[in-house]
């Protein structure tokens, strides 16, 4: 039952690295936006391990769809990730798409995909309050 645990904590520590560079010379917009990205992959599968299921896919919209099957996201959450999935669709099946972010883009990434992992954070540790 603890299977999500590496994968939730992998996850907090990327968006945690994310947002701790801001102002870094190592860590370009591209870095800390996909660093945010797979930190909220990560989140997302644990969500997905506590479940049993999997995401179709990789990209945005497949996390999201995952993540609302188990845990509400108003509308104003979903779509401050969703409006970046062309931004880069390094998992897409048909598209390969990569553009550089903004300085704002990225900011604005990182704080809405910090916003909801420290909601799957809540909701993977309230699911498994009982060991089994």
């Amino acid at each position: 039952m603890n299977e999500w645990k590496p994968s939730l904590a992998e996850g907090l520590k990327l968006l945690s690295i994310a947002e701790k560079t801001a102002d870094s010379k190592k860590f370009t917009g591209s870095i800390r936006y996909n660093l945010a990205a797979m930190g909220f992959e990560k989140c997302v599968i644990s969500v997905c391990a506590i479940n049993d299921t999997l995401p179709e896919n990789h990209t945005l919209t497949d996390l999201m769809d995952i993540l609302t099957r188990f845990i509400p996201v108003d509308q104003e959450s979903k779509m401050n990730i969703l409006k970046y999935e062309n931004v880069q669709m390094l998992c897409s099946i048909n598209d390969y798409q990569r553009e550089m972010p903004s300085d704002f883009d990225t900011n604005n990434f990182i704080e809405s995909t910090s916003h909801l992992c420290n909601k799957m954070a809540c909701y993977c540790r309230q699911s498994c309050t009982v060991e089994v």
